[in-house]
């Protein structure tokens, strides 16, 4: 089994790509870890696309379940309420679970950002609940400094003071992500990654810990040579020898498709997840 003493910083883990799309079995069975298979599912990361409808809502005291759907091109009627639902019924009945990075991937593109840093944030306290979210202000005692500065000079916690929690990261709009994560970050629920491509100008991103990559630019780094301090997922890994060269070269987490019916997907036989 994993060192649980160790950060999470050094953590590895398996990664389902756009985890509500129905070929994929059920968000239970996709966060279930199997022993005695274990490329079968084991994803302690999940992406939910996510869609707005704005409506009227009281900031952290009301707002309807489907203000968030969730779907791939279209806005959908399925809402995020749903997912939330079934990664709770999951943390239920193992409440004692690794920390689980949840990916919102905003499509959202329509009426401007207006408040969505409260939407959002709304959204998930009244149907996720704050007592399981892992969020950015656990990693600023230093409340005068970004996230990443803290993150830089004090470092990631120990895995076994994040266990039972969940990690929202959001994705896809650029313009809504970095204006979230720099509205009062140690008071948000989310975090905010960054696109790159191993060459990118990140630019102004004080707030900002994880990245996400391709599978076929990450394969050109290594963790160590992107990261500084920060978490990198890789997404688009399909085939055996990405998936292998990527593990081997550290990335935080591996976001796949392929996330059962092989006997690669995985990052140890006895642990959804490594230690690097």
């Amino acid at each position: 089994m994993a060192n649980l003493e160790e950060s999470f910083y050094k953590v590895q883990m398996k990664g389902s790509h756009n985890s509500y799309e129905d070929k994929k079995p059920s968000t239970v069975q996709q966060l279930t870890f199997n022993p005695a298979d274990p490329a079968d599912n084991g994803c302690l990361c999940l992406e939910f696309d996510i869609w707005r409808h704005s409506s009227k809502y009281k900031p952290y005291i009301e707002i309807k379940d489907d203000y968030f759907t969730v779907s791939h091109f279209t806005p959908g009627k399925t809402k995020l309420k749903h997912y939330l639902d079934r990664m709770i019924e999951w943390h239920n009945a193992n409440p004692n679970h690794l920390p689980v990075i949840v990916y919102l991937d905003i499509k959202s593109i329509g009426g401007g950002y207006k408040r969505f840093h409260e939407e959002i944030d709304t959204y998930l306290q009244l149907y996720f609940g704050d007592d399981k979210i892992y969020n950015p202000g656990f990693l600023m005692p230093d409340k005068r400094a970004g996230l990443y500065d803290n993150v830089r000079v004090y470092g990631w916690k120990k895995i076994n003071t994040m266990t039972g929690k969940f990690l929202f990261c959001l994705s896809g709009n650029e313009d809504w992500k970095i204006r979230y994560s720099n509205t009062d970050p140690s008071e948000r629920r989310c975090f905010s990654d960054c696109d790159i491509n191993g060459t990118s100008h990140l630019g102004d991103i004080p707030n900002i810990v994880i990245f996400n990559i391709k599978a076929g630019d990450a394969m050109k780094q290594t963790f160590e040579s992107l990261s500084y301090s920060r978490l990198i997922r890789v997404y688009g890994a399909e085939k055996k020898n990405e998936w292998e060269v990527l593990r081997a070269l550290g990335y935080t987490v591996i976001s796949t498709d392929k996330i059962n019916g092989t006997d690669w997907a995985k990052m140890s036989d006895s642990s959804p997840i490594k230690i690097r």
